[in-house]
This record gives structure tokens, C-alpha cells and sequence, in this order.
């Protein structure tokens, strides 16, 4: 499984939940990111580290700037986990795009505003409106800069991708979207595993009837054919 998506969109969080609940191998990307540029172990595993713009923010901004060779190496890593293992849960950037042979590719999606009140809610060291410029910044510095090392646009191209999750809660609501996207994709997950096509098709007949409006999770017909393979 391989889950991606822009800042603050989930991914951690989702990957996380699906590798505890599946008893599945969790690999980072940023954790793997983070050993090559030397980054130590607590600092790496902390998230306002990479929040704060003056500490890993700053990291971000530099790698972004220009294409370094130790991209590419975290790129060679990850697919090199994925050919030698099996079972594994993958939280990655631009991954799907380079590899998803014998994969199962999800994408989360939500708005700009949605991910910085979910970032404001965890951090509060700045304003909102300068949570939201920096992430801003973060999603158009790194749209451009894997257009320039892999011609990937990580915004708009939605073809590597077997579910799409799109999700904009309210406040009051994140915990709750939170839990059920974790239900919903480790049911998918499972299902598509097994290689159970009907059993996922009634599941997603059910979510798709759903009076849940928070999440809409999108299954493309491709994916029915990949498990028959």
C-alpha cells in the first residue's frame, strides 16, 4: 500500500492507523529523507520540527529549491523495500508515480484551508493566516519542484491512484473523519489483499450510500480488474 498526498492531508496519520490495524511493516519516507540528510531520530519523528519555518521548515524550503541526489536515493529506497518485501504500508510523496507495480495506490485529498486548520489546530505557534501562507508556499514549491526532478505533478495527476479519499470536515468534526477514513480504507485494504472483488464492490456500494458526507473515498474501475490479476 502506498498512501500519498500534500501536506497535512492525513497520510501519516492514515498509514499509521492501516499498518497497526493490518499488522503491517509502516515505511517513511521522510523518516528515510531524514537519516540521509542527518537529521537526528527525535527531531525527524516530530512533527512541529517540520512546522516550525525557521527549524525543518527550512529543510523543506532548501530541498525544494533545487533537485539533490539524495531525493533520488529515497526514491531507490523505497521501491527497493517494495520489490524485496511484501505487506508493507508506504507513506510517501511521489512514489505512485514511479512504482506501483503490485500495489494498491491511495491518494488524500482536501482543500488548502482544511489542511491548515488541521495544522493550526496541532501547532498554534503561528497565526492562521501564516500557517496558511507557509502552506501555501510548501504545496507550490512542491508541485514545481517534482515536475522538475520526476515531470510528476503531485496536485493534478490522479492516474497512479486505486482510491481517492477527498475530505474537508469542519473543526468540530476532525477526530470523527479522522476515524472513519481509518475505517473505511482499512476495510479496502483488506478486501483488496484478499483479492475479494465482490466482497469490496458491495463495501463500496455501502460507503457510496452513505449519509456521511466529511469523506468521499473514490475507487477507480481499474482496480476490480488488477485484483483478478
Amino acid at each position: 500500500m502506498i498512501i500519498t498526498g500534500l501536506t497535512a492531508s492525513g497520510k501519516t496519520t492514515q498509514s499509521r492507523h492501516i499498518s497497526q490495524n493490518l499488522g503491517l511493516q509502516y515505511v517513511s519516507g521522510s523518516e528515510i529523507r531524514s537519516r540521509l540528510l542527518g537529521i537526528p531520530e527525535d527531531l525527524a519523528a516530530n512533527s512541529h520540527f517540520w512546522r516550525e519555518s525557521d527549524r525543518g521548515g527550512a529543510f523543506d524550503r532548501a530541498r525544494l529549491a533545487g533537485i539533490d541526489a539524495r531525493d533520488r536515493a529515497v526514491e531507490d529506497e523505497l521501491i527497493g523495500i517494495a520489490k524485496r518485501s511484501e505487506g508493507c504500508v508506504f507513506d510517501a510523496w511521489v512514489m505512485p508515480w514511479l512504482f506501483r507495480d503490485k500495489s494498491l495506490c491511495i491518494y488524500l485529498r482536501s482543500s488548502l484551508h482544511t489542511r491548515a486548520r488541521r495544522v493550526f489546530r496541532s501547532t498554534q505557534i503561528l497565526s492562521f493566516d501564516e500557517v496558511l501562507q507557509e502552506l501555501e508556499q510548501k504545496d507550490r514549491l512542491a508541485q514545481q519542484f517534482f515536475l522538475a526532478a520526476y515531470s510528476v505533478d503531485i496536485v493534478a495527476d490522479m492516474l497512479p491512484f486505486d482510491v481517492i479519499v477527498d475530505s474537508n470536515e469542519l473543526d468540530d468534526d476532525g477526530n470523527r473523519c479522522i476515524s472513519l477514513i481509518s475505517q473505511q480504507l482499512s476495510t479496502i485494504v483488506q478486501l483488496a489483499l484478499s483479492g475479494k472483488g465482490p466482497e469490496l464492490q458491495e463495501f463500496l456500494l455501502s460507503v457510496s450510500n452513505s449519509e456521511d458526507r466529511s469523506a468521499k473515498t473514490w475507487i477507480t474501475t481499474a482496480l476490480f480488474s488488477r485484483l483478478t490479476e
